[in-house]
């Protein structure tokens, strides 16, 4: 990945930030479970979840070690303020139109009802595995708390 940054010094990877329980029940039901590489499409949500982790811990690094090249944004504070930052990542204007626009789009249907064995489940790997990205930790854990 470094050699591709260092070699298109124009792209930028944005990440959002999705209730790992939703995003996992989401990529299941919707066979997107392929994408992960080692998943199936019976895979259990646990591992789903797990994957779902990984790839949201990949991005968090390279955002550590590339902050002007990745932009991480979370459903739950979507708003003006995530657009104005976005622009200025990205080097463009924070268009008013297209601020209030992207607000008025960005609309997310309710999330899942997850069992509670499930939620125990997530909420422990994401304090493991994002022991050492306190921030992140706890906008992922405040997924859970809501």
């Amino acid at each position: 990945m470094a050699a591709l940054l260092e070699a298109e010094p124009r792209l930028r990877f944005l990440m959002p930030v999705r209730h790992p329980l939703d995003c996992a029940l989401s990529n299941r039901n919707t066979d997107h479970t392929r994408y992960f590489g080692e998943l199936d499409a019976q895979a259990e949500v646990p591992e789903v979840v797990d994957a779902v982790l990984d790839h949201l811990r990949w991005a968090a690094e390279l955002q550590r070690d590339h902050p002007d090249r990745v932009f991480l944004f979370s459903e739950r504070r979507f708003g003006r303020r995530t657009l104005v930052d976005l622009a200025a990542f990205l080097g463009i204007e924070a268009d008013e139109r297209w601020i209030q626009d992207a607000c008025a789009a960005f609309q997310l249907k309710p999330g899942y009802a997850h069992p509670a064995e499930h939620v125990a489940q997530d909420e422990a790997l994401v304090r493991e595995r994002f022991a050492d990205l306190p921030h992140l930790r706890a906008e992922l854990l405040a997924f859970t708390a809501a």
